[in-house]
């Protein structure tokens, strides 16, 4: 199986639904902590004053403040098939497609989103979404960004500009996207250029993708081109190990694997 298919749309469901992750053992502490660049460092703050990310954002609360830069990103960004530039950092690709038409893919577009979070000091992570199938050469790539507001992570997809929400319109973490989707509980996909057909292809795509996560430990400004510990963690369904992690790989050193829901999707300083 190479990519989404429709006609497994109740398969994708039913792998989330009857595979899960466990918050047993909590008092063993984690082998790993994730840390988050400070607002700060020269890079953040020289996109966050280029690109003046504080208008961007707004004077509303911290959920809108949110919102509106997920979409800023995804009104500046097109979405594509592409493999990713050299140089795959917020500032390198903002200008770049100032200058020229061009498509980036989605772990340029979460990066981007990323470190737009990481510039007005939003604790924010890169997160690959990946699908059961070790043979499954398609997956996804979004921003998951914290929320003191909510207390809870955000799924923000700046390539398709895509939030989720509950029936009440509640912004939804990742986690809660994949328990709603296993369980078919309501949830609504917003996004301002799609219509319904669409969404509903999107909650199909992403049932695929929403099996396992990975994500740096460490958030930061460039993260591939300056780290380099490549220190990853991945959020993996009891009783599965992907494939993907079992060969080298030259973007990661070390991969701290666990199947404790609660250690991955801890808050900032927790």
């Amino acid at each position: 199986m190479f990519g989404y298919m429709k006609e497994f749309a109740e398969h994708y469901t039913m792998l989330l639904k009857y595979t899960n992750f466990t918050d047993t053992d909590q008092s063993i502490s984690p082998s790993y902590e994730f840390t988050y660049q400070h607002p700060n460092d020269p890079h953040l703050r020289r996109l966050r004053e280029q690109y003046h990310l504080n208008e961007a954002a707004g004077t509303g609360d911290e959920v809108s403040q949110i919102i509106n830069l997920m979409k800023w990103v995804d009104q500046r960004l097109i979405h594509g098939n592409e493999p990713p530039p050299k140089n795959a950092h917020a500032l390198s690709v903002l200008e770049m497609t100032e200058h020229r038409d061009m498509k980036v893919n989605c772990y340029v577009i979460a990066t981007v989103l990323t470190e737009v979070y990481l510039s007005l000091g939003f604790p924010s992570r890169r997160i690959h979404c990946g699908s059961y199938d070790a043979y499954d050469l398609d997956s996804h790539v979004v921003t998951a960004v914290y929320s003191h507001q909510l207390r809870k992570w955000l799924y923000m997809d700046a390539s398709w500009g895509v939030y989720v929400t509950d029936s009440e319109g509640v912004l939804m973490s990742p986690e809660e996207f994949r328990y709603h989707t296993a369980s078919n509980v309501p949830l609504m996909i917003q996004s301002t250029h799609k219509n319904e057909e669409w969404r509903d292809f999107y909650k199909g795509y992403m049932a695929k993708n929403l099996f396992w996560f990975l994500c740096p430990c460490d958030s930061q400004f460039h993260y591939e081109g300056t780290n380099e510990k490549k220190e990853f963690c991945a959020l993996v369904p009891e009783h599965y190990y992907p494939l993907e992690l079992m060969t080298e790989s030259s973007y990661r050193s070390s991969v701290h694997v666990t199947s404790v829901n609660s250690a991955f999707w801890r808050a900032p300083g927790v």
